[in-house]
């Protein structure tokens, strides 16, 4: 599926055939390791690795001007991560994850000048931080908010600088 929808230059296809292969190799894992003693390694960590290399995909997208390519990156990148982040058994890497999604998100959106990606990394810039006021409210501790807080900020002074940066292309389309 993924050989076929690469060539036929068919995202969508592409999308879901990758969206499968932490399943696929989940199940391979438990079928071929477990019967030998060897624990396994949790769907979360294989996610959380495809989600990764996603963000690639969506930098070489970019990069190389490949534009049908970008959503199916983007949607990956969600689509992985997010859900990984909850496996981990721990809030802070829900909210981290949401915050790399939200880079990923909005720098593309800032780049190929498509505002609907900016609005889905502000979206998931105030899901992080909604993530985050859990935290805090369960007593998470003042280091976990500090953390939070500094990549936050690193993310807006990124999305500032490029929005000032591209600022006359922003406006004009």
């Amino acid at each position: 599926m993924l050989r076929r929808g690469w060539n036929w230059t068919q995202p969508a296809a592409v999308m879901v055939a990758w969206l499968t292969i932490p399943i696929a190799l989940s199940g391979l894992m438990y079928w071929s390791l477990e019967p030998i003693g060897i624990e396994p390694i949790g769907i979360h960590i294989i996610s959380t690795i495809v989600g990764g290399v996603s963000i690639l995909f969506v930098i070489w997208s970019i990069v190389t001007d490949s534009g049908a390519w970008l959503a199916a990156g983007l949607w990956s990148v969600h689509l992985l991560l997010i859900p990984s982040g909850f496996g981990w058994g721990a809030l802070v890497v829900v909210a981290v994850l949401l915050t790399v999604c939200s880079a990923t998100s909005w720098v593309s959106g800032i780049l190929v000048m498509r505002k609907s990606w900016r609005v889905f990394g502000a979206l998931d810039m105030v899901l992080a931080w909604i993530v985050a006021m859990v935290m805090f409210s369960t007593g998470a501790g003042i280091e976990t908010m500090l953390a939070i807080l500094i990549a936050s900020s690193i993310l807006l002074g990124i999305v500032t600088y490029l929005n000032q940066t591209y600022e006359k292309e922003i406006i004009n389309g």
